[in-house]
């Protein structure tokens, strides 16, 4: 199913929980209730039903989805109500029952609306939808220089793209950022970039994650634009493709490394939050432009120094309520991160598919044709003139060409030269002798090698002797 319409289904499980527990409390039963907890569930469950009406907008016919709309549109009018009674102190917690039941309500008719039944089929076939979904979906130059106008730096650096696209985009950043070393992956197999533009690059990659091999983690910027995933099991233990991305940029980022990883924000779920809060530290949030969709922005945050990572969880209220809070996105344009000193030699960043001008350009580059060819040069054994050789007898000469001595191109005096092919031909004889009333017959066979050599002379006849 989609992840939206699971994320709603246990958003409603929750407002069911809760709801339980404080109707217990009504009728007079003792309960014991952590508020932060409780409120901090039924937060995110708010949240996680917003991103999923927010993803559910990639759907193409919208006329199909009345009866989400009004369920999306009676659900912040739930929350704006919430948000208000918190705002309030000294509130019994039974008076937030009719919230939550109505929560719980309005979760279980969007499960029996018959709009699903369309949304099962899967049919979303917006631009940015699948763009996003196969990985095509790339970062500007325009949101990747607004993101470096707040990061400070001298000399070069290393930097690593996800999901680059066709490279272009980097390029317009490599001739703002000529110091950048410039490390790219691209979910498609093949490339149309040009020699000159291919040579801007350190390494460019085809065919996505698979087969990407990196021997250490050296890069000063990490650039991440994963794949996102939109439909998953009930059943499986869910992996959301966009956290793959990040762990792989991650292990290559070094310590103190700046992170830049640009999503929808309905991809800022719980767990995603939890873990950049965990790895991250002075995480900022920026308004991505031109990533069309909804609402994408960048998450930037340098990589903790500690391997013991606890949880910020100021930086994780931020994650989470950003989806609402529009103006948590930051304009400043005061530098808020600075890269760490010196630059760490790239040992291995290589992958599994090349494109043709990646072929040519490596044949250019290597020395392995050229030592191929000079291995074929037969070093002369002297500078005298050539002379017949001795006769040889038929076994000595069958020891000659099964050695391979007598294959190849054979040069003689004048310029000339022709071209040899000696084998060793296995021939089988076979005797029958009839006694003398022809009764009987004696069958005998002789086994011996036949030496052949195929020859192409100087004036272009062929010649095989036996």
């Amino acid at each position: 199913m989609l992840t939206a319409i699971y994320n709603i289904k246990n958003a409603g499980k929750r407002f069911g929980a809760v709801t339980e527990m404080l109707e217990k409390i009504q009728r007079g039963n003792k309960v014991q209730v952590d508020e932060g907890t409780m409120f901090g569930n039924i937060n995110s469950a708010f949240i996680d039903i917003f991103q999923a009406f927010d993803m559910l907008d990639y759907i193409t016919d919208q006329s199909k989805l009345i009866g989400i709309k009004m369920v999306k549109d009676m659900s912040k009018m739930a929350y704006d109500q919430y948000r208000s009674m918190r705002a309030t102190t000294d509130r019994p917690l039974t008076d937030y029952i009719s919230i939550f039941s109505n929560m719980k309500s309005l979760t279980e008719t969007l499960n029996s609306n018959t709009s699903l039944d369309y949304l099962s089929s899967y049919n979303l076939d917006k631009d940015h939808f699948s763009h996003w979904s196969s990985g095509a979906k790339t970062v500007s130059a325009e949101t990747l220089n607004s993101v470096f106008a707040h990061i400070e730096y001298s000399g070069r650096f290393n930097l690593v793209s996800i999901n680059c696209g066709t490279g272009e985009q980097l390029l317009e950043f490599k001739r703002q950022h000529p110091d950048a070393n410039m490390y790219a992956i691209s979910a498609s197999t093949y490339s149309p970039l040009e020699k000159e533009e291919y040579n801007q690059f350190n390494r460019f990659l085809l065919g996505g994650l698979k087969g990407i091999k990196s021997d250490n983690a050296a890069f000063d910027v990490a650039v991440v634009t994963p794949c996102i995933s939109f439909t998953r099991y009930e059943d499986e233990v869910f992996a959301p493709e966009e956290k793959t991305y990040f762990d792989r940029a991650f292990s290559w980022l070094r310590r103190g490394g700046i992170m830049i990883y640009v999503v929808p924000r309905f991809c800022i779920t719980k767990s995603m939050a939890t873990f950049l809060a965990k790895n991250l530290d002075n995480i900022h949030i920026y308004a991505a432009p031109n990533m069309e969709g909804h609402k994408a922005v960048a998450i930037v945050g340098r990589k903790k120094e500690s391997i013991f990572r606890e949880l910020d969880a100021e930086a994780f209220a931020r994650l989470r309520n950003v989806f609402n809070t529009p103006d948590l996105v930051e304009e400043s344009e005061d530098v808020a991160f600075s890269l760490p000193k010196g630059m760490i030699t790239i040992q291995k960043f290589r992958g599994g598919t090349l494109d043709d001008v990646q072929m040519e350009s490596m044949m250019e580059d290597s020395a392995a044709m050229k030592d191929f060819w000079k291995e074929q040069k037969v070093e002369k054994l002297s500078e005298n003139s050539a002379h017949p050789l001795l006769p040889f007898s038929v076994g000595q000469l069958g020891l000659v060409l099964t050695s391979g001595c007598l294959d190849g191109v054979i040069e003689e005096t004048g310029n000339c030269s022709h071209v040899v092919k000696g084998r060793v031909v296995k021939r089988v004889d076979t005797d029958r002798e009839f006694n003398e009333d022809g009764t009987r017959v004696q069958i005998s066979s002789t086994t011996s090698n036949r030496v052949e050599i195929s020859m192409f002379l100087p004036d272009g006849t062929f010649k095989c002797l036996a």
